[in-house]
């Protein structure tokens, strides 16, 4: 079974994803009460359609992307006092951080305030952070 989604690939936004399976499994997941709250509108259908012939450019130029941003974060993280980024995530769209002299939700409310970049928290571990990556500013 495989899947896969245009919201990373292309861009948040599209909410257009896919499953490679058996088509026993694929009947099975369809049949599922929950199944029509999953499906993508016409809309994002028809643009992921038009983009699909050029996703391996696209993915390519989005790459070079995530890689700026990725690199720009895990910088200006380094920089911050007691925010250690634990590695330099190898894909994927956010980074994870442990927190060294402070809490979680100390740091939520240093973001609220502007001191630090907007994060979000480990679910019940308050030594933990993440962040999605962003553009640098200009």
């Amino acid at each position: 079974m495989t899947l896969g989604s245009f919201s990373k690939t292309i861009w948040d936004a599209l909410r257009v994803g896919w499953l490679r399976a058996d088509r026993r499994v694929i009947r099975q997941l369809a049949s599922h009460p929950m199944a029509p709250l999953v499906d993508a509108s016409p809309l994002d259908q028809a643009i992921a359609e038009h983009l699909l012939p050029q996703l391996t450019a696209i993915v390519a130029v989005r790459r070079g992307i995530l890689r700026e941003r990725r690199d720009h974060l895990f910088d200006r993280l380094r920089d911050l006092d007691g925010i250690e980024p634990v590695n330099r995530p190898q894909g994927g769209l956010s980074q994870w951080c442990r927190l060294e002299r402070r809490s979680s939700a100390r740091l939520v409310v240093d973001a609220a305030e502007g001191h630090v970049p907007r994060v979000g928290v480990g679910a019940g571990r308050t030594e933990w952070a993440w962040r999605r990556f962003r553009p640098p500013r200009s």
